[in-house]
């Protein structure tokens, strides 16, 4: 077993500044239109961004929208628009009259998240989502927040316990599974096939044990030569993924084996060790 020992701290924040934006309308675009900076509280600001991730999308450039069935999930959206400082269209929806968009009319937002919610060149559709660069960066309790909201929007509660997330979007499992191992939490990645669209879904798991268990019954010597890679970064510390399956490992140098090998004598001796 591999148990997880590496905290991510990440930067904090209270409140989230939306760039200004600047666009032009009219005949040859005489007239000018500023949008100014907005300030916006974080964690209304993550949940809205959580749920936006799990069922929205842009139209027109200028409208976000985001649909649900469930009412207290209609609620808690139309909810946070407000404390955010805008103001929720709601409008009845789907061939069963069974949901409920929830749109914002705001270029400057919509512009934002074309900007940083989607893989660069690749259109705007649930195919090419991604976490926004600066949710990656943020402290433990505030990315916690992001997932709950996202979770809670289009998440699963498995069998036994744990959670998932199930996205169309390659880079956006990845992302989901790197914030989850920023909460301290265990996740593994694995991919589907929707018979029914012909395309690949990615489905990632938040385990609830904290360690993950390597299976050894493979584990066979083979007769190799050639050339051997090892990546070696300043602090040592690598993230490595392989089968779905994540782990911080250390670089095997010999100052950091022997080190290894000095702590486990001492340890096993009961005494103190001081490199």
């Amino acid at each position: 077993k591999v148990n997880d020992e590496v905290k991510w701290l990440g930067e904090e924040y209270i409140n989230w500044s939306l760039p200004e934006r600047v666009s032009q309308r009219g005949n040859e675009y005489r007239q000018v239109w500023v949008a100014a900076e907005k300030q916006l509280a974080i964690l209304p600001w993550l949940r809205f961004l959580g749920l936006y991730v799990a069922e929205g999308c842009i139209s027109h450039n200028r409208y976000v929208r985001i649909t649900q069935k469930e009412h207290p999930l209609v609620d808690e959206i139309a909810t946070t628009i407000r404390e955010l400082g805008w103001r929720p269209i709601l409008n009845v929806t789907g061939p069963k009259a069974n949901c409920t968009n929830i749109t914002v009319c705001s270029a400057q937002l919509s512009r934002w998240l074309q900007t940083e919610f989607y893989v660069d060149g690749m259109g705007y559709s649930s195919y090419t989502k991604r976490v926004p660069p600066f949710v990656k960066k943020l402290a433990p309790h505030l990315i916690k927040e992001f997932l709950d909201a996202y979770w809670r929007g289009d998440g699963t509660t498995e069998l036994k316990g744990g959670r998932s997330w199930t996205t169309y979007s390659h880079q956006l499992a990845d992302d989901i599974q790197e914030l989850i191992l920023k909460t301290g939490k265990v996740a593994s990645l694995r991919q589907g096939f929707d018979q029914r669209l012909e395309i690949p879904y990615w489905r990632v798991y938040e385990r609830l044990r904290a360690s993950l268990e390597i299976g050894t019954k493979k584990v066979q010597r083979i007769i190799y030569e050639g050339m051997i890679g090892c990546v070696e970064v300043p602090s040592h510390i690598v993230l490595v993924r392989r089968h779905g399956k994540v782990m911080w490992c250390g670089n095997t140098t010999t100052k950091i084996l022997g080190e290894q090998l000095c702590r486990l004598f001492f340890d096993n001796h009961g005494l103190s060790y001081a490199a």
